[in-house]
């Protein structure tokens, strides 16, 4: 959906710098910030999106460990699975792992 309709907003000094250092620890413009707050949408931080994004990764190596060895691995690498999968919702803020909702997984 295109974003045509303009609000604007007025901020003291102060508090644009301290939205501007926010936007950049998110790695979002300002306007998504704004945005993603108004709408009371999660955040997830640039080094959090980029760990979660090495996560998979090697969550990725290890499956292709557990095909190639035709599961001669198979305890280790589900639990090393397990964790990392764990880890991953932590970082997205996922704090109660027995209410997951499938959308929030991917």
């Amino acid at each position: 959906m295109t974003k045509t309709s303009p609000v604007y907003i007025r901020l003291t000094e102060e508090d644009r710098v301290s939205l501007k250092h926010e936007a950049e620890h998110y790695g979002v413009t300002m306007t998504e910030l704004i945005r993603q707050r108004i709408l009371q949408q999660r955040l997830i931080s640039k080094t959090d999106k980029d760990m979660i994004k090495e996560l998979r990764r090697q969550g990725g190596l290890l499956k292709h460990i557990h095909n190639e060895s035709k599961g001669a691995y198979s305890y280790k690498t589900k639990k090393m699975l397990d964790d990392m999968h764990v880890i991953i919702l932590k970082l997205k803020g996922i704090t109660n792992l027995n209410m997951i909702k499938a959308e929030e997984i991917g």
